[in-house]
């Protein structure tokens, strides 16, 4: 009885290895314009595709990667103002909606872009909401 006890424990010691499977993590490569100042937000998985917001001084584009994290396009996002206040995104299976707030003189807009699993706008932007701050020192709305 011990016998087959120990022959059970040696052979579960050596199957359990080949039926456990670990994590598996794939970074990306950073890409050419990426530096110690760009900013970025994980938009989410889109279409199939992982969407990268990143943001570096005047230059706002969504790196667009398949499920490898491979670069598949780099789209600029010419709509958005040089400056802006905050972003945020509200991903679903096929799009998402991105938010972001940017103030021109004294009004701080709130405006919403559909965007498609491609990071490629699927409309015009909208504003959704606007605020007048005077001499106001913290412009989020």
């Amino acid at each position: 009885m011990k016998k087959v006890l120990k022959v059970f424990i040696l052979l579960a010691i050596l199957i359990v290895p080949i039926v456990l499977t670990a994590q598996h993590i794939i970074y990306s490569d950073p890409e050419k314009d990426d530096n110690r100042r760009t900013s970025f937000d994980i938009v989410g998985k889109i279409g199939g595709n992982i969407l990268v917001f990143k943001s570096n001084r005047a230059d706002n584009v969504i790196s667009v990667y398949n499920m490898d994290m491979k670069l598949l396009q780099r789209v600029t996002l010419d709509f958005m103002p040089d400056k802006y206040t905050d972003t945020y995104f509200i991903p679903y299976g096929d799009y998402c909606y991105m938010f972001y707030e940017y103030e021109h003189k004294n009004i701080v807009h709130l405006t919403m872009v559909k965007i498609d699993g491609n990071g490629k706008r699927m409309g015009d932007p909208v504003d959704i909401d606007t605020t007048y701050f005077k001499g106001a020192s913290n412009n989020k709305i």
